[in-house]
């Protein structure tokens, strides 16, 4: 159920759905570039390159669901394409799931 709200939302032609979750990220990704997490352009085409990945997991997931090594590797391939080094973000994927338990 949330993930046919989630794709809907992220195909909707409504902007305003769009700029609501591209705020946020685009806020997470500042506050992570501000502590040099992330390299300030990134800021910019975060919202595109987490929102199309995240979009496109859900969509997918609804005919095929993700096991649970996949979700880790699409977390890893969204954190490496808005910079950081592969130890780094095996460091944060490492950091969520200890705080999931």
């Amino acid at each position: 159920m949330w993930t046919t709200l989630l794709v809907r939302i992220g195909a909707s032609d409504d902007p305003g759905r769009w700029q609501a979750l591209s705020r946020r990220m685009i806020r997470d990704v500042e506050s992570a570039a501000a502590i040099g997490r992330f390299p300030a352009a990134r800021v910019r085409v975060a919202p595109f390159v987490v929102g199309g990945s995240v979009m496109a997991a859900l969509r997918s997931s609804t005919e095929h669901p993700m096991s649970g090594a996949d979700r880790d590797e699409l977390m890893l391939a969204v954190l490496m394409a808005l910079g950081l080094v592969d130890s780094d973000a095996r460091a944060v994927l490492e950091r969520a799931h200890q705080a999931l338990t």
